[in-house]
């Protein structure tokens, strides 16, 4: 995801006014969350198998996959916001 407006912000050469830095933090820390919550449900995985599949486990897996598709969900709609004022600033 960061990947992408980087390679924008490069290719374009453009630098970042102070409320699209703003921006930018915001989004790189919503993908950082998304990173720590799917580490998360990785181990969360071995726990299950390690219980053979118990239900408390699996409620708690299913519970936190919900979590990391909300988390990317909100990182994908904060990378869309920063992209669509990145073009519209480049327009000016």
């Amino acid at each position: 995801m960061a990947q992408d407006i980087v390679i924008l912000l490069n290719i374009r050469r453009m630098s970042l006014t102070k409320e699209l830095c703003k921006d930018f933090i915001q989004f790189v820390k919503k993908s950082q969350d998304v990173c720590y919550l799917a580490r998360g449900l990785t181990q969360e995985f071995g726990d299950v198998i390690e219980s053979g599949f118990g239900r408390h486990e699996i409620k708690k897996l299913l519970e936190m996959i919900d979590n990391v598709s909300i988390a990317e969900t909100e990182a994908d709609n904060l990378e869309d916001a920063l992209v669509r004022k990145l073009m519209k600033w480049k327009k000016k």
